[in-house]
C-alpha cells in the first residue's frame, strides 16, 4: 500500500504535546493527574534543593527532618516516574488501537509518512525529540500527532489506519511537503472551512465536538455544569487555534447539549449501580 493522500487540516499535535495530553488525561490513586503528580515532585525537589542547605545553616533545620523532606522527595520522584510510564504506555497502546495516530520524516523519504498502528507495537520513542524508531535501521522524525476522530468519514489515512500490516507493506507518504516545514500545530493562516457550527458562519466545531468526545471517553467532562463544561471548551479552543474565529460558550453549549446529556445519564447510571452493588456486597 503506498497511496499518496493529502494532509487534511487537523489539530496537529507534536509528540510531545501528545504525551501531555496524557499525562493530563491519567490519573493517579488519589485522582490526580500524573501531569499534576510530576509537577508537584518537581517543584518541591526544586525548592528544597535550594531551602534545605540554607535552613540546615541557620539551624532551623535538624538533621533529621532534612532527611525525612529528602526520602519524601524521593517517593514523590518514584511516584511522578511510575505515572509517566503509565501515560506513556496508554500513549503507545491507544496508538496500536488506532485511537491517535502520527506522521514523520524518514531517511528514504522527504515528506510525512503514516506510522501504521501496529507498527506501535515495537517502535521506541522519545517524546521530548519527536522521534520513534527500531534499530538498525527505522526512524521517523519529527512527528506530527492528531486523533483518528479529528479525520473526516472515509479519508484515505482512516483507511489506511484500518488496513492490516499485510496490506500495509511500506508507509504511504502523506502529502510532499516542502522539507522545511512541518505539519502545523496550529493553522498558519485563516482559511475558509465547511460550515460545521451556528448558522451563517463557518466554524471548526466539529473539532470542539471531537474533543468533547474524548473528554468523555477519558471520563474527563465537567458532569456539574453544562456551562461550565462549554467553557472549558471555548478555552481550550481558544488554545489551541488562536487565529481561528472564537467559538462562544453558549454556541458549544448548544451543540453538545444531547451528547452532554447521555454522558451525565451513563455516568449516574454507573454510580447507581455501583453503589447497588456495594449495597449487595455489605448485605
Amino acid at each position: 500500500m503506498n497511496s499518496h493522500v493529502d494532509l487534511p487540516l487537523l489539530p496537529w499535535r507534536t509528540l510531545a504535546e501528545m504525551y501531555q495530553h496524557y499525562l493530563e488525561r491519567t490519573r493517579s490513586e488519589d485522582f490526580s493527574t500524573a501531569a499534576e503528580v510530576v509537577r508537584t515532585a518537581e517543584q518541591k525537589s526544586a525548592i528544597a534543593k535550594v531551602a534545605m542547605p540554607v535552613q540546615l545553616k541557620s539551624g532551623s533545620l535538624t538533621q533529621e527532618r532534612a532527611a525525612e523532606i529528602e526520602a519524601e522527595i524521593i517517593d514523590m520522584q518514584a511516584q511522578a516516574e511510575r505515572m509517566k510510564r503509565i501515560a506513556l504506555h496508554r500513549l503507545t497502546q491507544e496508538a496500536v488501537e488506532g485511537r491517535w495516530f502520527a506522521v514523520g520524516k524518514t531517511a528514504s523519504h522527504a515528506s510525512y509518512e503514516l506510522i501504521h498502528p501496529k507498527h506501535w507495537n515495537f517502535l521506541l520513542v522519545n517524546c521530548s525529540s519527536g522521534t520513534a524508531w527500531r534499530e538498525p535501521s527505522l526512524r521517523y522524525t519529527d512527528l506530527r500527532c492528531a486523533f483518528k476522530s479529528d479525520l473526516s468519514s472515509g479519508h484515505a489515512i482512516e483507511m489506511a489506519l484500518e488496513s492490516s500490516p499485510a496490506e500495509y507493506t511500506s508507509p504511504p507518504p502523506v502529502a510532499t511537503l516542502d522539507p522545511t516545514h512541518s505539519p502545523p500545530t496550529v493553522p498558519a493562516a485563516p482559511r475558509q472551512f465547511a460550515q460545521t457550527g451556528a448558522p451563517g458562519r463557518p466554524t471548526l466545531m466539529h473539532l470542539v465536538q471531537a474533543e468533547f468526545r474524548q473528554r468523555v471517553a477519558d471520563r474527563c467532562v465537567n458532569l456539574g455544569s453544562i456551562k461550565a463544561e462549554a467553557s472549558e471548551l471555548r478555552d481550550w479552543f481558544a488554545a489551541k487555534y488562536p487565529l481561528e474565529r472564537r467559538i462562544s460558550a453558549g454556541t458549544i453549549e448548544n451543540k453538545i447539549r444531547n451528547e452532554y446529556r447521555n454522558a451525565k445519564a451513563e455516568a449516574e447510571a454507573e454510580a447507581e449501580a455501583e453503589a447497588e452493588a456495594e449495597g449487595a456486597t455489605k448485605l
